[in-house]
């Protein structure tokens, strides 16, 4: 993305001044908004290989049935859980904070360790996936199982060579990464469903997974400035990314869990249903604060992290109070139509639900920030036993609670171990963030409240569609009335948007604001 420009200079001469790159992005202090930025949306637009995903089921759905599609997710469901629990470990998130802003040799050793225990993980992950998938009678034959196994595990291959690409701050690379990857395994995969039977089509999807797998790190190599060698190692490693994965681990009873939870609590079948149509909603919501939160994450690691850290982390978290309700507000407004829109007239108790589990989101945002900086900072310990009691308290809550008072009562539980969660967690890292910001904190809940408040009254009456523009009209008006933002900060936002896709550099006042 760097560039030059040619100016003229008296006697024909002309003077070229090099455009700051962008990859690394770690510049000085006025460039950290501005990578930032171009993280965020290079982020969204490797998440776009997910068409290719959907693609592929919308035309199993079609060829096979529900039967067929029902068994597909339940192996598939199976291999992501495992991957999840497992996989990972929080191997990936240490590696980037690790990584970021340390010299070559470094950089190559943290990478070295981290492929041995992916290495090691990824084969412990395949034996179980097998084995649980083996025991939900959902596969025809074991050649499924195994083709599913190892779509599975190459998923948890890609996320780590897409950490890779993190950890150095070469987010352009990531998205042709994903895309390539996504594309020849579920294109291939969704052209061989249509031709052929569904065993035929796991067999072509695991046979590419195979090969890409095997082919990316090459084509990766030149591209990203790390040379990794494969070796026994990496203890210390796993040792610290212990409580990384323990956060990870609580932070998915708060709203990924739910639904698990209610089977187990013998919820009936059709009030599970209606929840899990809102669940459905609030969880696509949850990926947002992620990709947001690991744009940041390189920037703010290692020792050239600092003053990035310094420079965002204040001004990120007044943000994460505010950015959620222009994403919860409308779906709060708007709920009972998108429920009749989305689901029909069936899901007459899913309304309610959404409500809660959409504003449940907004603290969802502020955690999950403040525990990649606590990963960034070397303190994810005490991030692991915040996270670690609030989940255990919502659990708790939720096995006493939801059987004498009903399933909505799961909804509330998981808002509150959100809004516990986030709270405490803001308190303890109230020195990274210079101050807990509590006061843009209430003036945005404020305005968010009132706008809620008069869709209930005033607005009833109108059409959604103009219901929703119109708390959202009240919402900004409150923040500019309270003096959250003003117009100086929509024209900081002007030109940081202008800098991003013209790769001039963002000074640091752009930043400021919220």
């Amino acid at each position: 993305m760097g560039g030059a420009r040619s100016e003229a200079l008296p006697g024909g001469k002309t003077l070229t001044a090099k455009r700051p790159s962008l990859e690394p992005g770690l510049t000085q202090g006025s460039g950290h908004f501005q990578a930032l930025g171009l993280n965020v949306l290079l982020k969204h637009a490797s998440e776009a290989s997910r068409l290719f995903q959907f693609a592929f089921f919308v035309i199993a759905a079609r060829r096979f049935g529900a039967a067929g599609l029902g068994n597909l997710t339940v192996l598939l469901m199976v291999g992501s859980g495992i991957g999840l629990l497992l996989g990972d470990f929080g191997v990936n998130t240490l590696m980037i904070a690790r990584m970021s802003g340390g010299t070559e040799s470094e950089r190559n050793k943290i990478a070295s360790e981290a492929l041995f225990l992916k290495s090691v993980l990824c084969a412990a992950a395949f034996v179980l996936m097998c084995g649980l998938m083996s025991l939900t009678k959902s596969a025809a034959s074991w050649v499924d199982i195994l083709s599913v196994a190892i779509i599975s595990s190459g998923g948890l291959w890609l996320e780590f060579l897409a950490a890779l690409t993190n950890a150095v701050n070469r987010f352009g690379v990531e998205v042709w990464l994903r895309i390539g990857f996504r594309g020849a395994i579920y294109g291939a995969g969704a052209i061989a469903a249509l031709f052929m039977s569904l065993t035929r089509g796991l067999e072509v999807m695991a046979a590419i997974t195979l090969g890409t797998a095997v082919v990316a790190p090459a084509l990766l190599h030149g591209l990203i400035p790390v040379k990794m060698h494969f070796g026994i190692g990496g203890a210390g490693l796993l040792i610290e990314s212990v409580p990384v994965w323990v956060t990870q681990l609580a932070q998915l009873t708060y709203l990924k869990f739910d639904v698990v939870i209610l089977g187990l609590l013998h919820v009936a079948a059709r009030e599970i249903g209606w929840y899990a149509a809102a669940w459905k909603i609030a969880d696509v919501l949850t990926g947002v604060p992620a990709l947001l939160s690991a744009a940041a994450l390189p920037l703010i690691s290692g020792a050239a992290g600092s003053k990035g850290l310094r420079a965002i982390a204040p001004r990120y978290l007044k943000a994460m109070y505010v950015l959620p309700f222009f994403f919860a507000l409308p779906l709060t407004v708007g709920a009972e139509w998108i429920t009749r829109l989305l689901y029909g007239q069936g899901f007459a108790g899913t309304t309610q639900i959404m409500r809660i589990l959409v504003l449940a989101v907004v603290p969802f945002y502020v955690h999950t920030f403040l525990v990649i900086v606590a990963v960034a900072v070397g303190r994810q310990r005490e991030a692991a036993k915040l996270a670690a009691v609030c989940s255990i308290i919502g659990i708790s809550a939720a096995v006493l609670l939801v059987p004498k008072l009903g399933y909505q009562v799961m909804a509330y539980v998981s808002a509150a171990a959100n809004f516990l969660f986030a709270c405490s967690i803001i308190y303890r890292f109230r020195e990274v963030t210079e101050t807990a910001h509590a006061g843009t904190a209430l003036k945005s809940l404020s305005s968010a409240a009132v706008a809620f408040v008069l869709s209930l009254t005033a607005w009833r009456n109108l059409h959604p569609i103009l219901a929703i523009g119109m708390a959202m009209v009240s919402y900004v008006g409150g923040l500019m009335l309270l003096g959250v933002v003003g117009l100086k900060d929509l024209s900081r936002l002007q030109r940081f948007s202008r800098s991003i896709f013209w790769s001039r550099r963002a000074t640091e006042e752009i930043g400021a604001g919220v």
